[in-house]
């Protein structure tokens, strides 16, 4: 069920589990066998996962999601940006996509995984800069 990293192909949205199962175990619209059934796992994937903390820390975090405002809405929005995901790396795989459109992805998933580096406070640059004046 949890898959590893065979070559620089591989989609780094299919290692572990579906990036969606978190939230929509917390969502609690279907029962457990049709989610289950949905996401291809057998019981025994799900006894695994239930005891793996860092999924359950996973559905703890999209169970106080869906307490706030708009929090479904929310919640639904990221299940297709999850899904928009493995769109975009077979865009950016695939040599046939155009070099700009490629690029526009590349650049927006690091902004999107706010991997951009952070601009400095001082003046919104690099580096920051100064002018001092001295009076005679």
């Amino acid at each position: 069920m949890l898959p590893t990293i065979k070559s620089k192909e591989t989609d780094p949205a299919e290692i572990g589990w579906p990036p969606t199962l978190p939230m929509e175990v917390a969502m609690r619209s279907v029962p457990l066998s049709q989610l289950l059934a949905d996401y291809g796992l057998s019981r025994q994937d799900w006894d695994t996962l239930s005891h793996d903390v860092n999924f359950l820390a996973d559905v703890k975090h999209w169970m106080d999601e869906l307490k706030k405002d708009n929090g479904r809405f929310r919640m639904k929005a990221k299940l297709q940006a999850e899904e928009m995901l493995k769109t975009s790396w077979r865009m950016v795989q695939d040599r046939e996509t155009p070099a700009n459109v490629r690029a526009d992805l590349i650049k927006a998933t690091v902004r999107w995984g706010g991997l951009e580096p952070k601009p400095s406070q001082e003046g919104g640059g690099d580096a920051p800069f100064q002018i001092i004046f001295q009076m005679s």
